[in-house]
């Protein structure tokens, strides 16, 4: 796998969804539109070339698959549950 693909994968064993800004809006709106309150926001840890390390807003990965369960989950999610969900341990 490459760079990316090893980071997603790593994220998704680790309990994370990286999410993007768009993601992070929709998410919003969606806790207002639906009244949820479960949708846990976290950090995704990240080593770059420089070797320092960054991070990357996520979701738990359970709120992602509760989202797609749902069918509440927006593209972004949804991709990222059916690609790499299996990494994650449930």
């Amino acid at each position: 796998m490459g760079r990316v693909k090893n980071f997603l994968a790593e994220c998704a064993s680790l309990g994370h969804c990286p999410i993007s800004a768009e993601t992070d809006k929709y998410l919003e709106g969606l806790e207002t539109s639906h009244d949820i309150d479960w949708i846990g926001y976290t950090e995704a840890p990240y080593t770059g070339k420089d070797g320092q390390t960054y991070y990357q807003d996520s979701i738990g990965i359970e709120s992602a698959f509760r989202l797609c369960e749902m069918n509440l989950a927006n593209v972004e999610i949804a991709n990222f549950i059916e690609y790499f969900g299996g990494f994650a341990s449930r």
